[in-house]
This record gives C-alpha cells, structure tokens and sequence, in this order.
C-alpha cells in the first residue's frame, strides 16, 4: 500500500519521532543528542513542507534536506541510535518506511 504523501503525513511522521525523542533521558536530563536531533528535526520541516506543497524537489536546498531526512533514518543513523539506547526501535520501524516512503515520491 502506497503511503499518503502530504504536509499531514510529515508533519505527523517527524511530530511521532519528536515526541520519542523528547522522551530520552538520562538520570532526568534530556539526551543531548537527541536535543541536537529534534533542532534538526524543526530546521528541515519548513523546507520539507515547501517540497510537498509542490510534491516534488525543486532547489538544492530542498534536495539537501530530502537526503538529510534520509540520512536522519538511515540504518545506524541518529533515529535508530537513539531508539536503540531509549528502548522504542521497534516503534521507528512503521516511521522510517513511511519517511522513507514520502521522500522516494518527492524526489523523483
């Protein structure tokens, strides 16, 4: 089944992950990689949301934050580190095919 492209399914993939990532902690204290992932996270969105608005890659700019969100999903990438150390890989599973998923329509 192909996955819905739209501002609702990224906004909704990267809120989930957000709100994984806001749960890391260490000892009470925010994980500061994950911290530096969610800045990530609310950097790349404003562009990603300009490419679905036109359902497609236009400018380098845009190209770069498609291959960003790609690299922030990638195997042994940030998201799958972080889900590993706090106990939700399982959960990023359904989110990193749909990512991916949503990134394959828009960069064709």
């Amino acid at each position: 089944m192909e996955q819905p492209v739209g501002n609702a399914c990224i906004t909704r993939i990267l809120g989930q992950v957000k709100q994984r990532l806001l749960g890391c902690s260490f000892d009470g204290a925010m994980d500061p990689y994950a911290a530096e992932v969610i800045r990530e996270i609310e950097q790349l969105l404003p562009v990603l949301l300009r490419c679905e608005e036109v359902r497609r890659v236009r400018t380098l700019l845009e190209r770069e934050a498609v291959y960003s969100l790609r690299i922030l999903f990638a195997p042994t990438g940030p998201l799958q580190e972080l889900s590993l150390d706090h106990g939700w890989g399982d959960a990023l599973l359904p989110l990193l095919k749909e990512a991916e998923a949503w990134a394959d329509q828009i960069a064709l």
